[in-house]
């Protein structure tokens, strides 16, 4: 168990290295020889980028939040999303006994 615990975990700092270094030639491209020095550039982009990705995930939090206390409201369209979503299992489930493979 804790070796494929361990595995993973080896899995996932592999996966964000390789995202780290794939971000870092992202930026690259938007980096020039005139004007700021480069180590500068990237610092002044990878700020950006992470102030872009906070107002976007605060954004969808304080929106899911809301949501979450409106349907909490109304026991109505609780029942009716529950329905959809049974419905939709329904039919995964039928689909996946059809299928032949």
């Amino acid at each position: 168990m804790m070796f494929v615990i361990a595995n993973g975990i080896a899995r996932g700092r592999k996966a964000g290295v390789i995202a780290a270094l794939g971000m870092s030639t992202g930026l690259a491209i938007f980096i020039s020889d005139h004007g700021m020095l480069p180590w500068a550039q990237f610092l002044v982009l990878g700020a950006i980028l992470i102030l872009v990705g906070l107002v976007v995930d605060a954004t969808v939090g304080f929106v899911s939040g809301a949501l979450s206390q409106f349907l909490q409201r109304r026991p109505a369209i609780r029942r009716w999303m529950d329905r959809v979503s049974a419905a939709i299992f329904g039919a995964l489930a039928v689909r996946l006994v059809a299928d032949p493979h």
